[in-house]
This record gives C-alpha cells, sequence and structure tokens, in this order.
C-alpha cells in the first residue's frame, strides 16, 4: 500500500480556502453598501455562482491530479456533473436573511449566517464534484475525507472511517435521471450533467464553515491524515463501543410472501429502541467530552 503524506493536499486546500475568502469578501461588500434583502435574494446567483464553478473546476482539475499521482490506467478524464443550482442561491440568500424584512438592509447577524452558508455550498459543491467523478471513474475508486486541523467531532467521526471505496459497476446503481453510465460513455460523454448520488447521499454532511477536503484514493493507496486523525479513530472505536454495549440487534419482521412489514432495530436492556440517529449523537458526545472538540 502506498500512503500518500497529507501535505499533497495543502495546494488543492489553499485554492478552497481563497475561493471562500473571495465569497466573505463579495458579501461584505453587498452588506457594506447597504444591500437589501430583497435586492440579495434576486442576484445571489450571479454574485456566487461563479466562484461555485470555480470551486467545481478546481475539483475536477484536482481529482486528475490525483489519478496522475496515484499512477491510475486508464484514460477516464473527470468533468464537472452539475453547476449549484440558481435556486440554492436564492434559498441561501433568503434563509440567511430571514430575520430582516425584503426592503430593510441586511445585518450582521445575516451576514454570519449567509458566510456560513456559503461555506457550506462551496464545500459541498467541490464533494459532490470529486465524489461524482469517483463513482463513474473506470477504475476502482473511492474516497477519504480529509479534515481540518482544530476540525469539530462530527467531522473527526466521518474521516475516522478512512476510505470508502466504490465501484464502476455498483456506480450504475447510483447516477441519477434514470441513465445509466454505459449508455451514456457510448454517446462518447462522461456523465456530464449527470448529478451523482452525491457526497450527501453517500452518507456524508456538512456544516457552516466547514473546512474538509476529499481525496479520490484508488484501492492499494490511502492518505496520511492529520496527526490527530489515529486519535480520532481510536475515540470514535471506543464510543461507539461503550455506545452499542448491552444493545441486542432485533430484525425487521417479513409477511408470508417474505416482504418487509417492520423494520430491524437495535433495543437496549430495558427494551427501548435506539435509532441510528440517537446513537450517533451519543458517539458524537462521548468523542467531544474525551477529545475536548466543539
Amino acid at each position: 500500500m502506498t500512503v500518500f503524506p497529507i501535505e499533497v493536499t495543502q495546494g488543492f486546500r489553499l485554492v478552497q480556502e481563497e475561493i471562500r475568502r473571495e465569497a466573505y469578501a463579495r458579501l461584505s461588500q453587498l452588506v457594506a453598501a447597504g444591500i437589501t434583502r430583497e435586492q440579495l435574494i434576486d442576484i445571489a446567483p450571479e454574485i456566487f455562482g461563479p466562484l461555485g464553478d470555480l470551486m467545481i473546476t478546481a475539483s475536477v482539475k484536482w481529482y486528475d491530479e490525483l489519478r496522475e499521482l496515484q499512477e491510475v490506467s486508464g484514460s477516464f478524464v473527470a468533468e464537472p456533473l452539475e453547476s449549484v443550482s440558481r435556486s440554492r442561491w436564492h434559498s441561501l440568500a433568503g434563509y440567511g436573511t430571514s430575520s430582516v424584512a425584503l426592503d430593510e438592509a441586511v445585518d450582521a447577524d445575516a451576514f454570519g449566517r449567509i458566510a456560513g452558508g456559503l461555506t457550506w455550498v462551496l464545500t459541498e459543491a467541490s464533494f459532490d464534484t470529486i465524489i461524482g467523478n469517483a463513482e463513474i471513474d473506470t477504475t476502482p475508486v473511492g474516497y477519504q475525507r480529509v479534515p481540518s486541523a482544530g476540525c469539530c467531532a462530527f467531522c473527526a467521526m466521518l474521516a475516522s472511517r478512512g476510505a470508502a471505496y466504490g465501484s464502476y459497476e455498483s456506480a450504475k446503481t447510483v447516477v441519477g435521471r434514470g441513465t445509466e453510465i454505459p449508455k451514456v460513455r457510448r454517446r462518447g460523454g462522461q456523465a456530464k450533467g449527470i448529478r451523482p448520488r452525491g457526497s450527501r447521499r453517500l452518507g456524508d454532511s456538512f456544516h457552516d464553515y466547514c473546512r474538509c477536503t476529499v481525496v479520490a484514493v484508488h484501492e492499494g493507496n490511502s492518505f496520511k491524515l492529520e496527526q490527530d486523525a489515529d486519535r480520532y479513530y481510536e475515540q470514535y472505536s471506543e464510543s461507539a463501543k461503550k455506545v452499542s454495549e448491552g444493545q441486542e440487534w432485533i430484525p425487521g419482521e417479513r409477511d408470508a410472501d417474505g416482504n418487509r412489514t417492520t423494520k430491524g432495530r437495535w433495543v437496549d436492556a430495558d427494551g427501548k429502541t435506539r435509532s441510528d440517529k440517537e446513537k450517533k449523537q451519543q458517539i458524537l458526545a462521548s468523542m467531544r467530552s474525551e477529545l475536548g472538540m466543539r
């Protein structure tokens, strides 16, 4: 196995951070000029859309660089799969300024909410581009989340899982709009314009001001994370073990025709059902306590 140093991600991290700073600068200029809520909602796609496209373009380049670094065979070339929609930018501006009347100027509180949301949307666009290309790559490839220094417990938990591998065959079942990848490729494209399942649908989530990076990892390779990564993994494993102690898995029930009538569930010693969401919240609480994270 080839383990690449974390330093190889620094160039892409700097590009991402520069795009985020430009987004903050544009927002700051608009707020300083006294822009109203209605005006910001209206022009948000024109102001921030190009930055979303820039993040996607940088992520495509990063994916190809990772393939070259790992000496992956094959002629696959990454492409942008879908831009951030105009409605997404409208929604971000509307949500961030929800405490302000349409004809009132955007205030400091709204600025903070929108700035955090900008980071979220831009990070998500990058993840979706890289993971979407990983899903349709012609060679086995997955992704690995690389948290930034001082990350929160949630990002540490996700990063501690290491590389999540997929395959070309499995990718055929997760590309949207009902078009199978082989059909797209026979037309000479590489799923251009087709929205992948995306990082959110792979179980990864983001939050305001999230600065994680994702790397495409081909089989037999891995990327060394920050020095704290091993500690993240060890604490995640220990926390998950504690949370699951004394629990029993009750399989779902099926009718006479074999159709599932109830879902499987985890039950504690008192017979109380605990959802996956509740377990995750308890794991995060334990990690925050033990690691001193937010």
